[in-house]
């Protein structure tokens, strides 16, 4: 089942222990339950326990609550450069201002100083509410950063309508990454680009520690991270570079390899996309069939069209996209797409070696173009064409690349060539060489990117990480987030990295839009996990797109995704997580026969897709099984007459079973059909001839045609029988045709007499 917390308590309303001991003692209770290793008898794991909240209760007396006068008192605080773990000139409080948001908050502002005087400060905000639960929460950034994180709303995607961290009594802060402004000119300093990377995290949370000293006396019990893209980023560096600071963290989509993203993908689009004055450049309407044909395609893989793409490997395998191909594989218009403009989509969609090791990676994650990455108008709800986020709006791109008018990827790329590449703001990217600066940008890839961190120690820390990541994203790849995880099972082993890691996909989701942006309680997750050593499962997501908003998906574990089991569809429970698709049936078995009693009846499987299922039929009697009947082929007995039959076909493949039933049909009595005269033998051609019809059953009722010499009579039966009278006829022999045409209990029937006329 998957775990849910929609009935929302406040994110801090687990169980806790307050008012932390020192982190810098290494024999604190804190660092004993840390490092606790798994022989540890039970009785010493209470014993500690105990001492735990005996310590936290007596510190949770003596720190006193935060308060409007205690908050403008620390306006001029000044923080030193010794308590800052990392190189500055230490730091200092600018602003402090109270606000009453349910509860009371003390929003701090500051700057920490650098040590290079031209480098710009890292601008921080620290939130220190009245109501403190004794737990920190760092919030990342977005981009380039350049934008203050206040960190006084949601944690990212966090379900609608809950009280925010800092409302539920959290600490909240967040800085603006190291420089101001989201251009990428902040990179020609050194100390910049290395706080950028990843020294602007560490710093802001020390900062933090000194400011909670401050308003509470005590140091937080827990400090937990969670971020989005280059948030995302920033909480696997907490996890991986400065594990000693954190218990926890939340990695949404990271863009933890950003010079691979940005200068390698960069490289790989520019090239694929713009060569040859864009010949293989696909515009928007080519998009939007391209997007359409995948997502008739595969959207019903998962076993419901709902304009979510749940199994992608599944689609990868269904889709080809040879046919959208134009005749001779020339352009011919917006309905097909030639033969350059497929060996770009092929390109993107592929892995790609640029040559260059960055952070000991030399390849480009592929992007999801071929299963649900490109999104577009039409039948998909909420996800109009994003030109910025896709491959752009004209065959041609600017110089300096242009949002929402030049692909994402070249934007990126073209920002990343003129600013921390080559420092050349007025190079033009089409005609950049990336392999020529390879020194550069593998030095780039050490400062920047987190690809080669070793999460060893984080795991020996105790240290927790929810991962996850859209599957339509096009922004960030889900491959490249795939690429991460499989990165830590190789160096790790896959049972280490369950100890310490959980990673979560979601169909349908992009970066921040797409037909499913989920609202589910990460936070919560990870904290039961940190806090209580329960590990998070399958959790339950939201649906927050207005058109749609409310639907329930789970959130699996990857590589399982979604398959939809029937029932409500707007219904987590109506899914189930599975790894391989099970088989989806997409017309109906059918029933061949005539539906009378003693005849055969043959049952088809209907058509599926996933896999190449095998087949079981169960044979029903109005909606219950009929014992023994379990083939294909099933023989009506007197115990079906005037029943329901159908038959259920099971299903199954590697992914496991799906049952699809027919359509019923009603089974009747086979009618007997006798033909009598009177006279038998006709001596004369003046005499009349009267003709009756028996039908059995004798219940038999209905519209009876005699066919008679060259004329038709009808005639109703009842009780099994008609009479007609056939007048005189011509001298012979006659065949007489009876046909009847059956009733609610009595199969339609025919039957043959002769009568014999002398003279």
């Amino acid at each position: 089942m998957a775990q849910t917390f929609l009935s929302h308590a406040p994110i801090g309303s687990f169980a806790r222990r307050s008012g932390a001991p020192d982190r810098t003692c290494e024999d604190s209770t804190r660092s004993i339950m840390h490092r606790m290793t798994h022989a540890v008898a039970t009785v010493t794991v209470a014993l500690v326990a105990a001492l735990l909240t005996s310590t936290a209760a007596s510190a949770q007396e003596a720190a006193p609550p935060i308060d409007a006068e205690r908050c403008a008192a620390l306006v001029g605080m000044e923080i030193d450069a010794a308590e800052i773990g990392l190189p500055t000139t230490g730091a200092a409080v600018t602003a402090a201002e109270w606000v009453t948001e349910t509860n009371g908050q003390c929003r701090v502002k500051g700057d920490i100083r650098p040590v290079d005087p031209t480098a710009p400060n890292i601008t921080f905000q620290v939130n220190l509410p009245d109501n403190w639960n004794s737990r920190a929460l760092q919030m990342g950034g977005g981009g380039l950063n350049g934008t203050l994180v206040a960190a006084t709303g949601p944690y990212r995607y966090q379900p609608p309508g809950q009280p925010t961290p800092l409302q539920d009594g959290f600490v909240t802060l967040g800085s603006d990454g190291g420089h101001q402004g989201g251009g990428g000119s902040f990179a020609l300093n050194a100390e910049a680009l290395l706080n950028y990377g990843q020294h602007s995290i560490k710093k802001t949370h020390d900062v933090a520690m000194s400011l909670m000293k401050a308003a509470y006396s005590a140091e937080p019990e827990w400090f937990y991270f969670a971020g989005f893209s280059q948030g995302g980023h920033e909480a696997l560096d907490a996890a991986g570079r400065y594990s000693d600071d954190y218990d926890g963290v939340v990695a949404g989509t990271p863009a933890y390899n950003v010079t691979m993203m940005h200068a390698g993908w960069g490289d790989v689009y520019k090239n694929a996309l713009y060569a040859d004055g864009g010949a293989g450049w696909v515009n928007p309407a080519k998009q939007t069939l391209l997007v359409d044909s995948v997502y008739a395609t595969c959207d019903p893989i998962d076993g419901l069209a709902d304009g979510i793409i749940s199994d992608i490997s599944g689609c990868l395998e269904a889709f080809d996209v040879q046919t959208l191909r134009c005749p001779d594989g020339a352009d011919t218009g917006d309905t097909c797409l030639s033969d350059a403009q497929i060996a770009t989509l092929d390109t993107l969609a592929s892995p790609n070696d640029i040559g260059i090791d960055i952070a000991g990676n030399s390849v480009a994650a592929p992007n999801p173009i071929y299963n649900g990455g490109l999104l577009a108008g039409g039948t998909i709800a909420g996800s109009a064409i994003r030109g910025q986020y896709n491959l752009g709006l004209a065959p041609t791109p600017s110089n300096p690349a242009v949002p929402a008018q030049d692909a994402w990827h070249y934007q990126t790329g073209d920002t990343n060539a003129k600013w921390f590449v080559t420092g050349d703001p007025t190079l033009d990217y089409l005609d950049f060489d990336l392999r020529a600066h390879a020194e550069r940008v593998s030095e780039l890839g050490d400062i920047v990117d987190t690809t080669n961190v070793d999460f060893t120690p984080a795991h020996d820390k105790g240290v927790k990480i929810l991962l996850y990541t859209g599957l339509a994203d096009d922004g960030i790849s889900p491959y490249n987030t795939i690429q991460f995880y499989d990165r830590q099972v190789a160096a790790m082993g896959k049972e280490k990295v369950d100890e310490f890691l959980k990673f979560y996909t979601i169909p349908g989701m992009s970066h921040g839009f797409g037909p499913f942006v989920a609202g589910f309680e990460s936070l919560p997750a990870l904290m039961k996990w940190v806090e209580e050593g329960v590990e998070p499962g399958t959790l339950t997501a939201i649906d927050t797109v207005a058109a749609t908003a409310g639907r329930e998906r789970p959130v699996c574990e990857y590589p399982t995704w979604p398959q939809y089991t029937g029932e409500d569809p707007d219904s987590a429970d109506s899914f189930t997580c599975v790894t391989d698709a099970s088989p989806v049936n997409t017309a109906a078995p059918l029933i061949s026969g005539t539906p009378v009693v003693g005849s055969t009846l043959s049952a088809s499987a209907g058509e599926w897709t996933g896999g190449e299922p095998t087949f079981a039929y169960q044979w029903l009697r109005d909606g219950q099984p009929i014992p023994g009947a379990t083939s294909a082929q099933y023989r009506a007995t007197p115990a079906d007459q005037g029943t329901s039959l159908s038959v259920r076909v099971t299903a199954t493949s590697a992914g496991g079973s799906t049952e699809a039933t027919s359509a019923s049909v009603t089974v009747k009595y086979k009618a007997s059909v006798l033909v009598t005269t009177k006279p038998l033998l006709v001596t004369s051609t003046s005499k009349n001839v009267t003709v009756t019809v028996h039908i059995l059953p004798s219940r038999a009722s209905g519209d009876v045609t005699v066919t008679l010499a060259g004329r038709t009579f009808t005639g109703t039966a009842v009780d099994g029988r008609v009479t007609v009278d056939a007048g005189k006829l011509p001298r012979g022999a006659h065949v007489i045709t009876a046909t009847y045409a059956g009733d609610d209990a009595v199969a339609p029937g025919k039957g043959y007499g002769v009568v014999l006329v002398l003279r």
